[in-house]
């Protein structure tokens, strides 16, 4: 019958096995001294750092066996619970990455055309307030095309500040300002400057001269860092106007920050202290463990498998989180402008829940709710269905024109 082997049988052992890859690691050594390029490196391999994880691999080992089989018995069952435990995470996250690939193998090509986004890449900068921000001087002339397709080419241009420049005619002298903030909706992503709702807007009130504020993956938190630590009001030279946010629902995911957003942006976002309401740098930086969990939590295949991810579903909370930030916003406008002109724009196909709807009405922030202004569906970019075409931003534009001109928030 097999019987242990002895304490001291088992530290000789483990003893003799360190000592042997330590010599025979030395020999290798030598030998590639001596007849190849004095380098360390033999058959690709650094010799030194092989030899450390094989070191470290073998008192791996040996610790395990000796929890397991030379310690008390409570000892011996807890790291046995332990290494059982890993070893079924193991194996499930294995099973869990083959199912997902399989899945991808078979999921149904969709009719969506891809196109390598230029503009995006050329279009950026990193700020340490903001995440990223719009690459200043840039002028950017960008042909989306895929194998089969062309478009119609991108003209992008931003200025000195970071806002994106909106074109305006020659024959007009504008003496009020109508400062647009919001994400890609409001920058107009895959739009040119003469195709966004800001200069659709200036079109409609040559009395306004349009500063677009908006950039990719912005949210209500980049529009209240850009005016607290900005000085937007030294920015602009007229001394009457307007200031617009353009809502839309991923917004909410955007400020609380859900576990998606974080991965997408790597955490380069604006960190909000929720006590003072005041952005204190990036989310990455203030949060680092927390991010970088979620950054090295990505290609887990139990989290693509089950859509693991905070949070499932959106509270009263997360609304009056997106509220709150609002109103922060519109009161940063005001201390800074001397304006009460702060409005929220909700974009056509962004329906906010009732809930939230109740939250925006109480906090008494003036908004023009467009979601219902017309479907949505045939007015998206034909290679980027997630963002509006230039029709989608006229429609918008005209009709904010008109509503301020009925309530007396301009005059044409």
């Amino acid at each position: 019958m097999a019987t242990k082997i002895s304490r001291f049988a088992f530290i000789a052992f483990a003893l003799a096995l360190i000592c042997t890859t330590l010599g025979l690691s030395f020999l290798i050594y030598l030998f590639e001294y001596a007849y190849g390029n004095a380098d360390g490196i033999w058959r690709d391999r650094n010799i030194i750092q092989a030899t450390y994880k094989l070191l470290l691999a073998e008192a791996l080992v040996i610790l395990i066996v000796a929890g397991l089989f030379y310690t008390r018995k409570t000892v011996s069952y807890i790291l046995f619970l332990t290494l059982f435990t890993l070893l079924l995470i193991f194996g499930l996250e294995k099973a869990s990455l083959l199912i997902v690939n399989l899945q991808s193998k078979q999921a149904v090509k969709t009719n969506i055309i891809s196109v390598e986004r230029q503009d995006h890449e050329l279009s950026v900068e990193p700020d340490s307030i903001l995440g990223v921000k719009a690459r200043r001087n840039a002028s950017i002339l960008w042909l989306p095309r895929n194998k089969n397709t062309r478009f119609d080419s991108v003209k992008i241009n931003i200025d000195s500040l970071s806002r994106r420049i909106t074109p305006a005619s020659s024959d007009t002298f504008p003496d009020k300002y109508a400062l647009f903030l919001g994400c890609s909706y409001t920058f107009g992503d895959g739009v040119s400057d003469d195709q966004t709702m800001p200069y659709y807007f200036q079109q409609n009130s040559p009395a306004f001269k349009a500063y677009n504020l908006g950039y990719l993956a912005y949210s209500p938190l980049h529009a209240l860092a850009r005016l607290q630590h900005e000085s937007l009001e030294r920015q602009v030279t007229e001394q009457d106007g307007v200031a617009i946010f353009t809502l839309i629902n991923d917004h909410i995911d955007r400020v609380i920050p859900a576990t998606r957003w974080i991965a997408l942006t790597k955490g380069k976002l604006p960190y909000l202290n929720t006590e003072t309401m005041q952005t204190e740098g990036l989310f990455a930086d203030r949060r680092r463990v927390y991010t970088d969990m979620i950054l090295g939590s990505e290609t887990s295949g139990i989290k693509q498998l089950f859509k693991l991810g905070y949070p499932k579903y959106h509270t009263e909370k997360h609304y009056q989180l997106v509220i709150d930030i609002l109103k922060k916003t519109e009161e940063e406008y005001i201390k800074r402008f001397k304006k009460n002109r702060f409005y929220v724009v909700i974009f056509p196909g962004n329906p906010l829940p009732v809930e939230m709807k109740k939250l925006l009405q109480d906090s008494k922030i003036k908004y023009f709710d467009y979601s219902g202004l017309t479907s949505t569906d045939d007015k998206m970019l034909p290679f980027d269905n997630a963002h509006p075409a230039p029709v989608l931003y006229k429609m918008v534009a005209k009709k904010l024109s008109e509503d301020l001109a009925l309530i007396g928030g301009i005059n044409n």
